[in-house]
Formats: C-alpha cells, sequence, structure tokens
C-alpha cells in the first residue's frame, strides 16, 4: 500500500484501490484482535491438571511440561498483540498519507478553480467593455461611410462640403437644417438596421452547450496521436508534472469535428485531456449546437467512444455506459 501511495499519480483510479485496500486492511486487523483477545482468556482460563501418582504419568507429564508450555504461548499472544498494535500504527500512518494525497489534489483543484474563474470574470468584463465600445465603434464608422455612398450618389464631391449639380438638391439644400435633420435621420435608420443584424448574428451563436465528461480510461498514447494529428486542431496545451517520479505529461486538445451529416448538425467541439506517460484518457469536454442537432449527450459520447474504438485506442469493454454528465453551461434562449 505505502509503495502504491508513492505512485498514486500513476494511475486516476488508483486512489480508490488504495482506500478500499485500506478499508479491507483495517477489517482484517480488527478480526486478528478479536481473535487474539479471545486466545489470550482461553489460555488464562486454562488450568493446568495435577501432577499423576502413577509413574508412566509422572514421566509423561514432565515431558509435555504443561508450564513451559502455556507460558510461551502467553508470551506469543503478547507478541501478537505488540505486532497488531504495530499494524494498527502503520494502518493510521497510511491512511494520513493518503488523506495527505488527497487533500493536496483537492488543494491543487480548488487553486487551479480560483485562478480560472478569476480570470473568466475578468475576461468577460473586458469582453462586454470591449463589446460596447465595438459597437459604438462601427455605428460610427458605418454611418460614415453611409455619410459618403448617400453624398456620391446624389452628386456631390464632398460629405459635408456640397456642390450640387441637381436643382432640387440645390432647393433641398437652402432649407435651413433640413440636410443636417435628413443626415440624423439617415444615421438613426441605419443604426437601427445595423443593431437588429448584429442581435441577429448573436443569437445564431447562442444555444451552445457544453458538458464535462470524466473518463479515467487506458488508451494507447501513440494510436492516440496519431488520431489527434488529423484533426483540425484548435489548441494544444502540454503540462508537465515534475513532482512526480516520471514528470507525468497531461495533454489537452482542442479540435472542430467535420461531416456535418455524421453530427446531425454543427459539427462539435471537443477538448480532450489525456495522460500521456501513463496512457489513460482523463476526461473529455464537449460543446454541441443544442438548437441546431438532432444528438443527445449520451450519443455524441457513444460516437466519440466510436472514434477512440475504430481507432484502436480504447480497448471496445473499456466503453463508458451511460455517464452522469457534469453540465458547464446550459443551452441559452434564443
Amino acid at each position: 500500500i505505502r509503495d502504491l501511495i508513492s505512485h498514486v499519480e500513476e494511475h486516476p483510479n488508483r486512489e480508490f484501490a488504495i482506500r478500499d485496500m485500506l478499508a479491507s486492511t483495517a477489517n482484517q486487523i480488527s478480526l486478528l484482535v478479536e481473535l487474539q483477545d479471545y486466545l489470550r482468556e482461553s489460555l488464562l482460563g486454562f488450568r493446568i491438571p495435577p501432577l499423576p501418582t502413577e509413574l508412566s504419568g509422572r514421566k509423561m507429564y514432565s515431558f509435555m511440561d504443561l508450564h513451559k508450555r502455556l507460558h510461551d504461548l502467553l508470551l506469543r499472544t503478547t507478541d501478537m498483540k505488540s505486532l497488531l498494535k504495530g499494524a494498527q500504527n502503520e494502518h493510521l500512518t497510511l491512511s494520513k498519507m493518503i488523506a495527505a494525497v488527497s487533500r493536496s489534489a483537492l488543494e491543487d483543484v480548488a487553486r487551479q478553480t480560483t485562478v480560472n474563474t478569476d480570470g473568466l470574470v475578468a475576461a468577460s468584463v473586458v469582453e462586454a467593455r470591449n463589446g460596447q465600445v465595438m459597437d459604438v465603434v462601427n455605428l460610427i464608422f458605418s454611418g460614415d461611410f453611409l455619410f459618403s455612398v448617400v453624398s456620391k450618389v446624389v452628386g456631390a464631391t464632398d460629405a459635408w462640403a456640397v456642390s450640387y449639380t441637381q436643382q432640387w438638391l440645390i432647393s433641398f439644400d437652402a432649407i435651413p437644417l433640413v440636410h443636417f435633420a435628413a443626415h440624423v435621420m439617415l444615421f438613426y435608420t441605419w443604426s437601427i438596421v445595423l443593431t437588429w443584424v448584429l442581435e441577429t448574428l448573436t443569437g445564431a451563436a447562442d444555444g451552445w452547450i457544453s458538458w464535462r465528461v470524466v473518463m479515467n480510461r487506458k488508451v494507447d498514447p501513440r494510436a492516440m496521436f496519431a488520431w489527434l494529428s488529423t484533426k483540425r486542431v484548435i489548441t494544444i496545451n502540454v503540462e508537465l508534472d515534475a513532482t512526480t517520479r516520471r514528470h507525468r505529461k497531461i495533454r489537452s486538445v482542442t479540435w472542430v469535428e467535420d461531416e456535418r451529416g455524421r453530427w446531425k448538425g454543427p459539427p462539435p467541439v471537443i477538448e480532450l485531456t489525456y495522460d500521456d506517460t501513463n496512457g489513460f484518457l482523463l476526461e473529455v469536454a464537449m460543446q454541441l449546437h443544442a438548437s441546431r442537432s438532432e444528438l443527445s449527450q449520451e450519443e455524441l459520447l457513444n460516437l466519440f467512444q466510436d472514434d477512440l474504438i475504430t481507432n484502436r485506442i480504447m480497448a471496445k469493454s473499456d466503453r463508458l455506459i451511460l455517464p452522469e454528465f457534469q453540465i458547464d453551461t446550459d443551452a441559452e434562449d434564443e
């Protein structure tokens, strides 16, 4: 158990196996302690028969040496109690070790979650602020472009310093503030149209659902690398854990699938994280346009696992059946 704790990072499910072994060991130690108590009670209650009167009985009594045998048995039960006490102390030490490992892993997760949350909040604030600024800038530039186009269409040589050749434009421009009011109304109408177009495009991007599935399945790292080389990869992230003996390498790869017909809608975005050193698929995150796709979560996961099995990355017996999905983002109403 101690050796397994020293190499707990080599298998994603090893911590659970160690806890099961510790529970089984604790049960066995308890049974041995009870057995030792029963043996000692039996020996303490044993009464040595008196010395026989006949000669043959005396010789047999002397040969058996019951007093020494009883003393030795009582000594062995005392030694057994000491050994069991040591086993209990060792079990307590191992339990504290695995608890420290779990606490360290939980602290790492909490720390990473805090960092990610802070980053997401800051990015959301900056994105919202930049989005508002860009909307205003887009309206200004589009309005300026619209004024230039209109001025050229009606025969002006400059957007502001006009020189008309049509008589009706000269009469229209002679009325005070009419030229300015017409531009304002045109800009207002154009702003409404442009805002509607932007909101329509934003609405088309809504409705994406994202969920994360913990896999913890044995995979072939070489076959995984060869399969990922055929994908339209967006990002690759490699994390090297130098605290482990073998310097565990964790890879995270994100890509967009092809073949729109196979996915019954817009192709999903898939991100998987796997242990390249020990060969384990740790988790997979999927993004799917729920309002435009006919696939369910289970069907999408099954298609993903079919690819792994077909490319001999994962064994068919390791297929994850009816998992419990960890939803990250609910589909937004359009």
